[in-house]
This record gives structure tokens, sequence and C-alpha cells, in this order.
């Protein structure tokens, strides 16, 4: 059975290693995984090696496979994590997101099976510890994914922080655990003397994940998806570390006054739903006691009705309730008595502000002893004061009715004219308004919105304590988070001196019994009013100036240059560390950003090795056109647009290249080689140095002759920039005809040497060249026809105008289509000055000798015609010709024929009267206002010469019938009809 196994598992691999549909492969794969890790996990060793082969496919869906076999076969045999950790290295950095967020998802259960199995596990070699030390680092790099730009990776990374939060802590009675994670890792399992893992270590790490989860969720620049998993995920770790309680409803009622501003109000409507629902979720868990005031309040804010708080509150051990009881009147009898205006407040609607038989109280001594702050000695999970609670317990007194008033009409101002419909879909009125309950919720809002702009007297104190508290002792500081200023983010304590909190309303205060009997820590916590026995040092704060001293500037440029030498030389040693492109950011970051000292040794660095370090110029270049249209501006905002050290820097590497003869052909094997933007600057600023170079340049010759594959264009620009202003030479000529008919047969190529061929040349390619766009074209004819050159630049074209327009008419249906015949005659015809009235008689007379007669005949006449209408009587002369050629014969001709007898009549009617009569009526049978006009003809005519017109004519012209003769309708083709410019 196991060698039937093995057999398909090898056939199933070498399948799936082919190159085919990646569905196939994958699911090739995950028979393989069934095969190996569910039918016969024997197998694993032996097939493991061969199934991480594929990490490196190509496929991003066969990659996810891999990671799905791995994280089954840490489930199936945990020490198969040390020999797969190399693997979920690499595929953590992998290209594809999607492959990355994969991996994520199963490092939560990799990492937390990893904790697991180390626990458990009494022998620890080298290689267990270099596992551990990757995890470790992969741990890191994912919570790094926090700050990411893809809202997939940041979602993934919050569930992977709560798995962390999870398992580096304790769990306790009050944890509600759900079934699927029972068996899952906690501190409680590990032994305070681990050779690898370290509790307090491992604690207080898992303190610090937590707050930078909690300091996450409030980010002002939060999508709603990344929020609405945060919340989740802070709510869960609250239900199953009921210690994170306080800080997790801290959290929730700072977010409910202070949403990311980048939400739109359908998505602040969904998170505001979901706060509510993690709000009562956590009001049903026992330790959430404490937190009822707060919760509830929020609750209400949020909508939730009366009903749905009661049905979700927990249920109060008799025992409890004698304890809290018991701990009340404690409080009441050792507190520090408040003065009659404090306490006044608290004295009003007292009767109706308490929810009966479930142990919440809205009065004024519970409400003020029962809120976050404060620390009932029946429980568990003591909590500080925060900023938050600071301010708010100093706002508390200050909210009066005038000032409350005296808010709202300061406010007024700044509200729009138009209630915004998401305002008016979200607001729920005030049941309590003016209670002492409400009063203290009010204070714990503005609170919160103050500490986290900066003001109030939390943050101010806990400022302050920040900047003045001393360095202690390591062992005592161990496990201590750092303060937040902001008092959201960390548990830093507030001294609770009886001098800092007498005189101040709703600041609770903790007995003598209480201080007496609270542990010094409290999860790894270290209190400063717990450890009066150490001496606080005063220390002398750093200052970076007198620990150095100042450099003389000429030693700072020898270490400047010597710095950016190391970096030059350091190319071997960074691409073998594969930070090549690292060092070459760096390298044209600081040449840009110099003035001159590192310019020149760049360059003579690139042009020692032009050939391979091309690239580096290239990036240069780039750089300093970044700089140049101003893409950086935070060096300087209002810089404007300054292309000048862009300039200096191409025309210096050109030149360079010019002064280096025998690099010299590296441009050109290095335009085939970058991408379409640098071939576009090169092209751009080739002109100045080729025309310094000229044509009679050796070097030019041996570039033009060599040419290399795909540098056709940067050849053809050259050889225009060199004859733009000048005839080309007759070794260039050579050269560019002789790359033209052995290796490149591109007729553009010829464009710029034109004039250099001699007339039969000109005409082979005519057909071809007429076929480019019409730019194109239209420069050809200049150079043919010397257009646009100045005096002392023109030269003799070796083709008349006369005979390219000949040339054109000439060219066969065959090798060109007529259209474009006809558009490249209409680019000639259109230069007045050059085809003036005798070069086109010229032209016509030709023509017309040619037999047969070109197609486009005809329309050159006719165009002649409309350019010059003194023309007619020589444009009667070839009519008569053409029917002495008996034009009829040729259907465009005869077309053409009869468009220019109905152009110039009455010059026309002697000649219609020579046509045979079949040819005559076909005349009239296509344009009959001709039978008119050479009616009237005749009676203008005297009898004399009435007498010489044969009577079979005579009959055609007073016979109004409309019969055509068979042979002549056959014969007839329209011919394209002319533009309103040409008629």
């Amino acid at each position: 059975m196991s060698e039937n196994i093995q057999e398909t598992i090898v056939e199933l691999i070498n399948q799936a290693s082919l190159y085919g549909k990646d569905s196939v492969r994958v699911q090739h794969l995950r028979h393989v995984q069934e095969l190996i890790l569910r039918k016969d996990p024997s197998l694993l060793d032996n097939f493991l090696e061969e199934v991480l082969g594929f990490q490196t496919d190509k496929s991003p869906e066969v990659r996810k496979t891999i990671i799905s076999f791995i994280e089954e076969a840490c489930q199936h045999d945990p020490e198969v994590i040390v020999k797969v950790i190399d693997s979920l290295r690499l595929l953590l950095y992998d290209d594809n997101v999607l492959v990355q967020k994969r991996l994520i998802v199963s490092m939560i259960t990799i990492y937390r099976l990893t904790l697991k199995w180390l626990s458990k596990s009494r022998l620890v070699d080298e290689n267990v510890r270099s596992m551990w030390e990757s995890m470790v680092n992969m741990k890191i790099h994912i919570i790094a994914m926090l700050d990411s730009d893809n809202d997939g990776l940041r979602t993934v990374a919050i569930k992977f922080i709560e798995m962390l939060a999870l398992v580096l802590s304790r769990r306790t009675s009050d944890s509600i655990i759900p079934t699927s994670n029972e068996q899952d890792f906690s501190l409680n399992l590990l032994q305070d003397d681990h050779r690898i893992l370290r509790r307090n270590k491992l604690e207080q790490e898992g303190k610090d994940v937590m707050e930078k989860l909690l300091e996450f969720t409030l980010s002002q620049h939060l999508s709603s998806v990344n929020l609405i998993a945060a919340m989740g995920a802070i709510a869960n770790i609250a239900r199953q570390r009921p210690d994170y309680m306080s800080r997790v409803v801290q959290t929730f009622e700072a977010l409910q006054v202070n949403l990311p501003p980048t939400l739109v109000d359908s998505q602040v409507s969904s998170v505001r739903k979901i706060i509510k629902l993690k709000l009562l979720s956590l009001l049903k868990h026992p330790a959430s006691f404490d937190f009822q005031p707060q919760i509830t309040t929020l609750l209400t804010d949020l909508g939730a009705t009366q009903a749905e708080v009661l049905k979700h509150l927990p249920k109060v051990p008799a025992e409890s309730k004698r304890k809290i009881t018991l701990s009340n009147s404690e409080i009441n009898t050792k507190k520090p008595k408040m003065t009659i205006d404090d306490t006044s407040i608290f004295d009003k609607d007292d009767s109706n502000s308490s929810i009966s038989g479930k142990g919440i109280s809205t009065s004024g001594t519970h409400g003020s002893t029962m809120s976050s702050t404060s620390t009932s000695p029946s429980s568990p999970y003591p909590q500080h004061q925060t900023a938050i609670d600071i301010t708010a317990a100093d706002l508390v007194g200050k909210l009066s009715i005038g000032n409350v008033v005296d808010l709202v009409l300061v406010s007024m101002f700044l509200l729009p004219e138009k209630m915004p419909a998401s305002f008016q879909a979200t607001y729920t009125p005030i049941a309590a308004a003016g209670t002492p309950a409400q009063i203290e919720h009010l204070a714990r809002l503005l609170g919160a919105q103050l500490t986290a702009a900066g003001y109030g007297k939390g943050y101010e104190l806990m400022k302050s304590q920040q900047q003045a508290k001393p360095k202690i002792d390591d062992d005592i500081d161990e496990g201590k988070p750092i303060a937040s200023i902001a008092g959201i983010g960390r548990d830093d304590l507030f001294p609770s001196s009886s001098a800092d909190v007498e005189g101040k309303p709703m600041l609770p205060s903790t007995s003598g019994n209480e201080l007496s009997d609270m542990p010094s820590t409290s999860a790894g916590i270290t209190t400063m009013s717990t450890i009066p026995s150490v001496q606080q040092k005063k220390m002398k704060p750093f200052k970076l100036a007198d620990a150095i001293k100042p450099i003389e500037y000429d030693e700072m440029q020898r270490m400047s240059t010597d710095s950016f030498y190391r970096i030059l030389h350091a190319e071997d040693v960074c691409e073998t560390a594969g930070v090549g492109h690292v060092r070459k950011k760096t390298m044209t970051s600081l040449v840009c950003l110099s003035e001159r000292s590192f310019r020149d040794i760049y360059e003579d660095y690139i042009f020692a090795d032009v050939r391979k370090r091309h690239d580096l110029a290239f990036a240069w270049l780039y750089q300093e056109f970044v700089y140049a249209n101003g893409y950086l501006s935070i060096l300087d905002p209002n810089k404007r647009k300054d292309f000048t050290k862009y300039d200096d820097t191409l025309c210096r590497l050109l030149e360079y290249l010019q002064e280096k003869p025998d690099q010299r052909d590296g441009l050109a094997t290095i335009y085939t080689a970058v991408n379409g933007d640098i071939k576009r600057v090169i092209l751009r600023v080739l002109e100045n140095p080729v025309r310094d170079m000229g044509m009679g340049s050796a070097e030019i010759l041996k570039l033009v002759e060599n040419c290399p594959k795909g540098a056709e264009t940067l050849i053809t620009r050259i050889i225009h920039i060199l004859t733009e202003k000048a005839p080309p030479s007759r070794e260039l000529v050579e050269k560019v005809r002789d790359l033209y008919h052995k290796r490149v047969s591109d007729v553009r190529f010829l464009i710029p040497v034109l004039t250099g061929l001699d007339k039969r040349e000109i005409i082979s390619v005519l057909p071809k060249l007429i076929k480019l766009s019409p730019p194109v074209v239209k420069e050809v004819f200049n150079r043919l026809l010397g257009l646009n050159s100045s005096p002392e630049t023109s030269h003799a074209s070796p083709i008349l105008s006369s005979e390219l327009l000949i040339a054109l008419h000439q060219i066969p249906s065959e090798e060109c289509e007529l259209k474009t015949t006809m558009n490249a005659t209409t680019l000639c015809l259109n230069e007045r000055s050059i085809y003036t009235h005798d070069v086109l008689a010229i032209v016509i007379q030709q023509l017309v000798d040619i037999s047969p007669i070109p197609v486009l005949f005809m329309r050159t006449v006719l165009q002649a015609l409309s350019f010059y209408p003194k023309m007619v009587g020589f444009v009667m002369n070839i009519l008569q010709r053409l029917i002495t050629k008996q034009a009829w014969k040729q259907a465009r001709i005869w077309e053409g024929f009869i468009k220019c007898c109905q152009k110039t009549r009455p010059h026309s009617f002697p000649l219609l009267l020579q046509l045979p009569p079949p040819q005559l009526k076909h005349v009239f049978q296509t344009a009959p206002e001709l039978r008119e006009g050479l009616m009237r003809h005749l009676h203008s005519m005297s009898i004399g010469q009435r007498s010489l017109i044969p009577s079979s004519i005579l009959t055609v012209i007073e016979d109004n019938s409309e019969n055509v003769a068979p042979e002549i309708r056959i014969q007839t083709v329209p011919i394209p009809s002319l533009t309103s410019h040409e008629q």
C-alpha cells in the first residue's frame, strides 16, 4: 500500500513540475498533500524537499498551495518547523501580495505551534535557536506591515498581532476562551527556567504589541476594512484576556468621538454599529463590572435601548455584591470629604438615576467610584489613571450650566446651514442629560478629544512626568511600558498621593487598605507609588553637542570624498548582497545634490568602463531630470523648473564620449538596451554634439556602417542632423546606400541622403517613399524640390520638379494604391512656387505623349486649369490631341475629357464638333447641359460655317434621344471626383 502511494506521489510531483495550466498543477499538489499528510504521514520526511522545491514557482497559486502544505505539515509534526523556516522566510518576502497574505495567515498557526512545541521541548540545539531567531525576525517584519500601503496586508497583520497578544499573555479565571482555542498556547504553560523562552520578556512583548494595536486602532488614516478588523481584534483580546479590558474600553471611548476623517457617511454608520456590537459583547463579560457605567453610557450614545443594555448585563453572584457593598462603605469612610460646592452637583436626581436589580448605578457616589479609573478590592484587575482620566476629572467640576451654555453658543457659529444627513441618521437623544453620570461621560469625551489634540491637564502632567522620569535599575524597570503622552496608548500611572487628589471632584481615590493589599506589580507593570525605596537619581540630559568637536571644512570635504570613493568601489560587495539598486540610488542622489565635488569623480568612474556602467549614467540623467522638473519639492516647495544642471550633465556626458572615440560606438549599443523614455532623451539632445563632429567624422561613418540592430532610429536621427543644412557627402551616401541594400530595408534611411542619389535610384524608391506618413512624404518632397533651404545651404537636386511629377504619374497601381499616388501629386501641385504655369505645361505636354496615357493625367490637367485659368488655350490643344489619340478608349481619360469640356465651355464647343457621332452622343448623355450650349453655338455660326459640319453631327445635336451606344457605356468608368479646392 505504501509503495503504491509513493509511486502516485512521485507521478503527481512530476506532473506538477511540467508547465501547464496552474489550476491543474495546484490540483496535483493538493492531491500530494492529502496523500502525505492524511493517508501516510510517515512519507513526510521523504518528500518534504521535493514539495518545498515549488516555493520558487512562477505561479502565485502554486506558491500559495505550498504554504498550505507547510502549515498542515507543521500541525502534524511541529519539528518540521525547523526544516521549513527558510522557506517561510522566503515566501514572506514574495513579490506577490496574495502570497504574502496567505503566508501571514499561516504564520498565525505556525507561530502558536512553535511556542507550544518549544515550551514542552527540553532539547535545544543550534538549529532550534536559529529557527527561533528567524521566527522572531519574521514576526517583526509582519508587525511592521501595519504601515503597509496595502489594505489586505494590514488586515492580516492585525490578525497576527491579535494572536501575539493572546499567546504572549496569561489566562485568568475570567477568560472566555472559544472551544476551538482551548488547547492554544499561553504564558501559563511556560516554565520560568526555559532555555530560549523568557516569560517576562515575552509578556512585555505581548503588552507592547497590544499597545501598538490600540494605537493603530485610533489612527486617523485607517480604511474602514482595517478599522473593523482592529476593533474585532481588540474586543476578542479583551474577552480572552480581561487584564486589557480597561484599555480596550478606553480605546472604544476615544474612537467613538474621534473616527477617522477618511470614512464616508455609510462607513461611519457601519463602524458605529460595530462599536455597539463589540461593546455589548464586552458588557456580557464578568470582568466588565467595573466599567459598566462607561460602557452603558457609550451604548446609549450609540443608540442602544435600555432593554438591550439590560439583556447583556452579566449576572453578579451574591458574594460579589456583598464585597462591593463593603468596599463602598470603606471608601466612603476613608476618602477625604468633598466640599458642599463639589458634592452639590451629585445630589440631584439620585433617586431616578439607578437601574435597580442589575448592579448599575449612575448616582454620584457609584458613578464616581465605579469609573474606569477606580479600583475595587474585589476586582482582580487594578486600573490606573491615564491622561484622559486626569483631564476628565479636571473638567467635571468646570462643566457648570453657565460654561456648558457658553460652549454651545460658541459652537453655534461653526454649524453648517443645513443639518448633515449623517448627523441626522446617527443622532441619539441624551436620555439622562444633566445627571452626574452624563456629566462625567461628557467630561471623558472632551478629555479624549483634548488629549488627542495635545491639550488638557492630563496631557501636560503626563508630558512633564515623562520628561522628568529618572532611569531606575534594570531589574525594576524590566517589563515596564513606555509612557504615552496622550494617555491612550500606554498604562502609565499617575501618582495617587492625597495632595494630588484632594479637592478635585470625580477623581477616584484609593483607600489605604487597597494600597496595602495591592501587589507591587500588576501584569509586569511597576508603579511609582509602590517602589518608595528606590533612589531616583538626577540624571543630566544627554546633548550631542557636548560630546562632539567641530570639524574643519577641509577635513569634512576629505571625509565625504573618501566615503564617496568607498561607495564607488563597493560595487561587487553590493551586487553580492543584492543591494546594487540602493548603491546606485545613493550615488546618483549625492551627485545631484552636490554642486561640483562628486560630479567629476562620478564621470571618471562611469567612463572608465562605460559599456559596463552606462546604467549609472542614465540613472544620473534621470535623477537630474526629476530635480529639474521639481518633482522632489521637499527641499524647496517654491522652486521653479530649472534644467540648467540637467543640460550641463547631458552635454558633459556626450562630450566625454566624443573625447573617447574608442568608446563612442557604445552610444548605439546603449541606445538598444534602454527603455523608450531614455531613447527619446538621447534623440532630443544629439543635435549639438553631432553637428560639431560633422559628417566627415570617421567615427560617425563607422557607426553608420556598423549600425547595431535596434539602433536604426538613432542612426537615422544622426544622418538627419548632418544633412539638415548641408548636402550629404559622397562617403556618407555610399555608407547609407550600402546599409540600405545589404542590412536595413527601411526606406526612411535614404531620406536624409536623397539628394546624393541619382535620378534612377530616386524614381525606383518613390513608390515606397510616398507610402510613408504625410509629414514624412512632405519632408521627402521638400528635400527633392529644395524647399525650406537657405541660399547658402541650397544645392542642386538630382531630379527636376517636372521629372518628379511625371514619375509620380507613372507609378503602377500594383506598386502603390491610386489614392496614395493622388495624395502625393496633390502635395507637389500645391507648391505653387515650384510648379508654375510653365512647369505644368511641360509636365502635361510630356504626359500626353505617353502611351497609354497615365490614369491621373486628366486629374492633373483639371487641377492645373483651376490653379492657372489662363492655360485654357493650352488645355484646348491637349484635348485636341486626345481626340486624335481616341481618348474614349480609356475610361478614366474619357470621363476626365468630358469634365474638362464642361469646365472650359464655350471654348470646348468647337472641339466637341470634331468628335465622332457616337462619342458626341455619349457626351450629351453624360453632360446634357453641353447639348444646349452647343446648339446656341451653332445658331451663332454663319451659314457657311455650319455647312462645313457633317450632317451626322448635326443630327446628333438636334436629336434629343437618350439612347447611348453600348460600347460607349462599357468603356466609361467614373474617375475620382475633384475636391472643391481642385475644381
